[in-house]
């Protein structure tokens, strides 16, 4: 996530308009909007992992 966002940031015009620690950001410029997400977070925190709505357990 750190080098993505990097890259990102280092593109003119390119600003995270939304963040979660190090698990999605967004990056928007005019009518673009670029999701990152790093998959491998919920398997590395599973304490920080939550699930809501669906009512089962994973």
């Amino acid at each position: 996530m750190k080098k993505s966002l990097a890259f990102y940031r280092s593109l003119p015009e390119k600003e995270v308009s939304a963040q979660n620690g190090e698990r999605f950001a967004v990056v928007q410029t005019g009518n673009l909007m670029l999701c990152l997400y790093y998959g491998r977070y919920d398997m590395e925190n599973p304490a920080k992992v939550s699930y809501k709505g669906s009512g089962k357990t994973f």
